[in-house]
């Protein structure tokens, strides 16, 4: 899940690393091996500034609008079931969430899924590790970046998919557990395809606009000093990764395994 990236001597290179947004014992698979990299190098910059996340009311941006309330997306019937499984399921009760998204409570439910076991989820780990070393620290996305995606989530889409996942919890936990057993494993490819799919008709919005938006960057925080970056896993293979952008800019990526 590391790769190093140069132009013409390897020695004269920056890093970037492949993230999961949990805390799972394979999420933290490859943390060594990251932080023996991020003392090396001047700057850290992670998917996004979590500075300004923490010192804005982000959670804000994650509540309906206009009086809307999670039971009123949905069928009387289909939000009772849905609350009952829920709470079963991850002891959860969405009736304590109702002001949030379907995309929150879902996003929520994908962390429990992945078994925590460590107190941060990784990003915010390794940024912590970064601020301790005394690197500097930027976001490859800023606060703004991360607003306007959560606005143009489509609405029908937050809605089923949170239904889907409470109509087959078994389905739900396999797929997120199969995306986290592959990271342990650092199969790129594998994580890639299987985020992908779960994407669905918001794929173009999660991953190929922010990977050219992450790439022009890094490039730019990358040109005054040595860089190590970081971003969701899921960002880095593919035709319109992040890998394959800086490729194109004419760098030769190289993965670091020790």
């Amino acid at each position: 899940m590391l790769w190093k990236w140069y132009k013409d001597d390897p020695e004269v290179c920056h890093y970037i690393f492949g993230t999961m947004h949990t805390a799972s014992e394979n999420a933290y698979k490859f943390v060594a091996l990251a932080e023996k990299y991020i003392v090396t190098s001047a700057l850290y910059a992670a998917e996004m500034d979590l500075h300004a996340a923490t010192g804005s009311d982000l959670m804000s941006h994650f509540r309906l609008e206009d009086g809307n309330d999670l039971a009123s997306l949905y069928k009387p019937k289909h939000y009772t079931k849905m609350r009952k499984v829920i709470l079963k399921s991850f002891g959860i009760d969405i009736n304590g969430y109702k002001d949030f998204s379907p995309f929150f409570i879902t996003n929520m439910l994908s962390g429990l899924c992945a078994k925590p076991v460590r107190p941060q989820a990784l990003d915010h780990h390794l940024w912590k590790f970064a601020l301790e070393a005394g690197k500097e620290l930027a976001g490859l996305e800023s606060m703004e970046d991360q607003i306007s995606i959560l606005g143009r989530i489509p609405m029908d889409f937050q809605v089923r998919s949170l239904r889907s996942a409470a109509d087959n919890i078994s389905s739900f936990r396999k797929k997120i557990n199969t995306l986290d057993d592959q990271y342990g494993r650092g199969d790129v490819k594998g994580l890639y395809f299987g985020a992908r799919s779960s994407l669905g008709v918001i794929r173009q919005l999660m991953t190929t606009e922010r990977n050219l938006k992450m790439t022009e960057k890094l490039l730019s925080l990358s040109s005054a000093k040595p860089t190590f970056a970081s971003a969701g896993a899921a960002h880095m293979y593919g035709r319109d990764g992040i890998l394959a952008h800086l490729k194109r800019h004419g760098y030769k990526v190289k993965s670091v395994i020790n």
